[in-house]
């Protein structure tokens, strides 16, 4: 029995599943020009006039094209609406090959909202053999499981820009004020910020024009790895209602970083660490954590991280 992960064609779901072995990174439309014969196939099958018998010769090329056979896992790593293989006729197909159909979701499933990914999301995990879900009420509310092993360690990371004190990465979302007072909170102290927000309109650019934060700029993920190796500290600033864990906290574990976050999610962490993670509500609650936590060098950070968040142990729970 083998497993394979379907996800998009981007950078970051491709670093941080390559454990799991067998990652197919499959591109929207727009995105590739090179996959001439596949965006034929995709097109036809995606316009409902056109998908038959289109739909049939697709899914069979695509079955060929990357080894699916009877009995394999299909880890659906469900992120946006423009990935066609959580339709559906999909999964349906490869249930009819014969394959388990697993739904990976990363993103936290909103019922009370008219977004039309929440709503097809729901329709996608009806149709699934099983979903795997990183948010907690998520989790409890539909039945779903939840999973902490979906991060793979990268082993050589290429440090980038300058050295500081508390690094952050983010998009606005709302959170912008916020995150400038946290930085204001910070700098005063003689803590040196790296921040990067997406997402800034203008007027907000101007308003909240700070030496150390810049707007709009995109980073890979290969680069906020690099600048992750460069800090003492990882921010770590989330919505209110958000029950899931980001990325940062697997990233402080791995790379052996303290993290100062919002969330009280974070208890529930595997590597939860009262010494290396600080919680924050206010940011009058940063006044009450020590200088030495942001700048102290990391060399005494461990958090005996055993490789158990991997995407390898999510596949070995499938494959039991």
């Amino acid at each position: 029995m083998d497993a394979l992960i379907i996800t998009e064609n981007v950078e970051l779901y491709g670093v941080i599943l390559a454990d799991a072995g067998k990652v197919i990174r499959f591109p929207y439309p727009g995105f590739s020009e090179k996959r001439k014969v596949e965006w034929l196939f995709y097109r036809f099958t995606n316009c409902r006039k056109l998908r038959y018998p289109f739909f049939r010769s697709w899914m069979h090329y695509v079955f060929r094209k990357w080894g699916v056979t009877k009995g394999d896992i299909v880890l659906i790593n469900a992120i946006t609406t423009r990935s066609p293989f959580w339709k559906p006729d999909y999964i349906n197909e490869l249930k009819r090959k014969g394959c388990k159909t697993v739904l990976l979701l990363l993103d936290s499933i909103d019922s009370s909202s008219e977004d039309s990914f929440y709503t097809k999301m729901l329709e996608a995990a009806s149709y699934s053999d099983s979903v795997y879900t990183f948010d907690h009420n998520n989790a409890l509310q539909y039945g779903w499981k939840h999973t902490f092993q979906y991060y793979s360690k990268v082993n050589k990371v290429k440090a980038a820009g300058e050295q500081s004190d508390v690094f952050c990465v983010m998009w606005n979302g709302g959170r912008l004020r916020k995150a400038v007072e946290i930085y204001d909170a910070l700098e005063s102290r003689g803590v040196k910020c790296s921040f990067f927000i997406m997402g800034a309109n203008d007027e907000e650019k101007k308003k909240y024009s700070r030496e150390r934060i810049i707007y709009n700029s995109w980073l890979t993920y290969g680069e906020i790895l690099g600048h992750i190796s460069q800090t003492k500290v990882i921010l770590d600033l989330v919505r209110g209602s958000f029950s899931g864990n980001t990325l940062r906290p697997f990233e402080a574990t791995i790379y052996n970083k303290r993290l100062l976050t919002n969330s009280m999610v974070i208890k529930e962490f595997p590597y939860y660490n009262e010494i290396y993670m600080k919680i924050f509500e206010d940011i009058s609650d940063l006044g009450s954590i020590d200088d030495k936590f942001f700048k102290d060098e990391v060399g005494n950070v461990d958090y005996g991280y055993r490789g158990d968040l991997s995407p390898v142990y999510l596949l070995n729970d499938l494959q039991r």
